[in-house]
């Protein structure tokens, strides 16, 4: 599902950082079109320890609450594998996977939900006092 988002990126100019599937806390840094292909980030992309002068992250998910609740994938590439950056963070989402409310605790927040031709801005619920 990233895969539109990170090829759209980059053609647009921007540089993705993607986690290395291999070594844990690794990131390719990727600025070339043919690296929004994960198989081909390793090849087309420079081995970073850390995402440097990253300004937002795109975190993939299985489900995200209207509040911004997010349930990873569980490959443990969410926002814990980040270093500690104060960045804002999004996820790109199927209207099926959408709920007014996540029917368990969110792993993790995101501050905006790309739908299809919509973005939700998530505001977190008054009851959501969860440390994420």
């Amino acid at each position: 599902m990233l895969y539109p988002f990170r090829r759209d990126a980059l053609a647009a100019g921007k540089v993705l950082y993607v986690p290395d599937q291999k070594r844990e806390g690794w990131y390719f840094r990727v600025n070339d079109v043919t690296g929004a292909d994960l198989k081909r980030g390793r090849t087309v992309g420079e081995p970073k320890l850390r995402p440097e002068g990253a300004t937002a992250a795109v975190l993939a998910c299985v489900a995200a609450g209207r509040d911004g609740g997010r349930l990873s994938k569980g490959f443990g590439w969410g926002r814990d594998g980040l270093p500690a950056l104060a960045l804002p963070t999004f996820t790109v989402a199927h209207p099926r996977m959408l709920y007014e409310a996540l029917p368990c605790p969110a792993d993790s927040r995101v501050t905006l939900i790309g739908l299809p031709g919509e973005m939700i801005e998530c505001v977190p619920s008054e009851t959501d006092s969860r440390p994420l």
